[in-house]
């Protein structure tokens, strides 16, 4: 009867709201979920004439009658629908929300502000990715909904799942287990079937990643069920595929393959190819588990067939490290070192706009990383056995030659002594190499003025998406390698790339009077590169001036690296420069505004850091 009475308002709200008196008489779920139908979120649609009067006609009536709970109602759609927008301005959307959670705070009307947080905790998620504050809106929504009985708010259980599924995501399963057992306890009258298969769906992936195969394979289950009750056949194949990865996973592969061709057919008679191409992945792996190299060669080919080449970035994800081990398989180490580098490349390009995000991200990288050290690892092994090979020739040859293979083998020591220098002096400042050797250590240090510049590429996910692999990297590594040239040419220090960014500084590790000056040429220098590459590619550049504190971090893969205020400036310039612009800071045009001619802009909104002056560098 519920939903019979939501359809019928729905049909006479768009012939001439004949019934709107019936909105009176609606508990607020069934009211809101009414209106919701009537004026639907339709992504960056512009608001049309007949929705707009129609609009206008309720919130009369709402006044009419003095409802002012359903004019929050009404407020409350329009701002999201303004929020899901993609040119939305930012200020007036949280602006927007702050004061309907005000306003509803004011009229007890706890619904809404859960409502508002929630989806305050979406768009701080899906369009700003700023995590902190999107956790935050969430807990700040579920706090609010636990407080509300279940069947006075349609949206509590999506509320808990959400939470629950982005601290998943976070990698903080249990945390996200919590929030979803809370879930699976509410019951409404509002919730269908599919809910439930995404709900238990994802709890059962927390209990599969951390090992827990019992309680993964019961979600799974219970989420099939659901599906099967609801005939969602996309979700039965996918269910399919997770349990055939337990019963992989415990040791039973036929059973296992059986069920991922289960997910394959479904997905393909679905025409769900990335769905299939999934199942084919994991397929693949298990081939390669059992040894078969060539049959998960020519499965891992179907996979990446089925969407045209065009792998979207969590397939990449997968896709990369498995091409990654066939290839150390076939003993072609270059390759498998390659495909392992694309996949920190699209780790980095996915979110190297977002500091906290790549730090939530680090141990995945680590994780490649360590694979590559694997790879390495093997590799030395082989030149460690050809060595002891050589060895016994060597032992043969010993009363022959003992004096001249002593000394060749000093002159190899001292070899290779030099090339460790050489391969520390590529990581680290001559200065803080130097006090690493003596010390074991080196001390972190302020520097009061040095000039940081920041890079990146126009589009550059555009191209990871659409150009091979191979190809994407040697372009890169062309632009870089002459970026390094221009960087080191003009007594400058290299401190980073982080997927297409690059990052530079000058007037450290030792004081230097001129190094505005120095960084802004440097600027030009690539900016002139870029325009004489055949690849086409663009280059956004920002520059700052001020102090820092620089050292190592770690003690595995150490890195020397430079942190404070400036450095996070430096990168706001970047971001709000142009394709083939250099766009640089009030502090650093003060030093070189003799040197070079230089264009106000006047003041701009920096992300985090208010309005700040900025000028473009047109010449030297």
């Amino acid at each position: 009867m519920r939903w019979m009475l939501l359809c019928i308002f729905s049909f006479s709200f768009h012939f001439g709201f004949a019934q709107a008196d019936s909105l009176l008489e609606m508990s607020f779920s069934d009211r809101y979920l009414a209106l919701k139908k009537a004026f639907p979120r339709i992504n960056n649609d512009q608001d049309s004439v007949e929705m707009v009067n129609n609009l206008a006609v309720i919130e009369d009536f709402a006044r009419k009658h003095h409802q002012k709970r359903m004019l929050l109602e009404l407020r409350c759609l329009k701002l999201f629908r303004l929020s899901d927008k993609r040119n939305a301005n930012h200020e007036l959307v949280v602006s927007g929300f702050q004061k309907l959670i005000e306003d509803a705070a004011h009229e007890d009307f706890p619904q809404i502000k859960a409502l508002c947080y929630f989806e305050l905790g979406e768009y701080y998620w899906e369009r700003e990715h700023e995590i902190s504050k999107s956790i935050q809106s969430y807990e700040a929504a579920y706090t609010i909904a636990k407080e509300i009985p279940d069947n006075d708010f349609f949206e509590k259980k999506e509320i808990f799942y959400k939470l629950g599924e982005r601290y998943f995501y976070l990698n903080d399963f249990p945390t996200a287990r919590k929030f979803f057992s809370e879930a699976q306890t509410i019951n409404n009258p509002w919730d269908p079937l599919h809910p439930n298969i995404r709900l238990n769906n994802t709890l059962g992936l927390t209990y599969l990643i951390q090992g827990n195969l019992d309680e993964a394979e019961k979600c799974f289950h219970l989420a099939l069920d659901y599906a099967e009750k609801a005939n969602a056949k996309v979700w039965i194949g996918t269910l399919n595929g997770n349990l055939g990865g337990i019963q992989i996973k415990r040791g039973n592969l036929d059973e296992g393959i059986r069920l991922l061709r289960i997910d394959e057919k479904i997905s393909l008679g679905r025409n769900s190819k990335a769905s299939a191409s999934g199942a084919l992945i994991e397929i693949a792996r298990l081939s390669l588990k059992k040894g078969d190299v060539e049959s998960a060669s020519r499965q891992l080919d179907s996979a990446i067939m089925l969407v045209n080449s065009n792998i979207s970035f969590p397939k990449k994800k997968a896709v990369y490290p498995l091409m990654s081990e066939i290839a150390r398989a076939k003993g072609d180490w270059k390759t498998a070192a390659l495909y392992m580098d694309s996949t920190v490349l699209v780790q980095d390009s996915i979110f190297n706009k977002d500091k906290s995000l790549r730090q939530l991200r680090l141990d995945q990288r680590l994780e490649l990383e360590a694979s590559k050290t694997e790879i390495a690892k093997t590799e030395a092994e082989n030149r460690r056995k050809t060595f002891q090979m050589y060895g016994l020739i060597a032992g043969l040859l010993l009363a022959l030659g003992a004096g001249g293979l002593i000394l060749r083998q000093k002159r190899k020591t001292d070899e290779a002594r030099k090339l460790s220098d050489k391969l520390l002096l590529n990581i680290l400042p001559e200065n803080v190499a130097a006090e690493l050797k003596e010390k074991g250590k080196a001390a972190a240090r302020k520097f009061e003025d040095v000039t940081v510049l920041f890079s990146d590429f126009k589009g550059f996910t555009t191209y990871s998406e659409n150009m091979p692999a191979d190809e994407l990297v040697a372009i890169l590594d062309d632009y870089f390698k002459a970026f390094d040239t221009i960087i080191t040419n003009s007594g400058l220090e290299k401190i980073k790339t982080i997927g297409d960014a690059y990052m530079c500084v000058g007037g450290m590790p030792t004081s230097d009077p001129d190094h505005a000056q120095k960084v802004v040429k440097a600027a030009l220098e690539m900016q002139k590169v870029m325009a004489e590459k055949t690849a086409g590619w663009q280059l956004r550049i920002g520059i700052h001036t001020g102090p820092v504190v620089a050292g190592i971090v770690g003690t595995k893969k150490f890195a020397y690296d430079i942190w404070g205020d400036t450095v996070n400036t430096a990168a706001r310039m970047e971001q709000n420069s142009e394709p083939g612009k250099i766009n640089i800071s009030q502090s650093t045009f003060e030093k070189v505004k003799e040197h070079f001619k230089c264009s106000y802009r006047g003041k701009i909104q920096a992300k985090n850091k208010g309005e700040l002056d900025m000028y473009f560098v047109e010449e030297g």
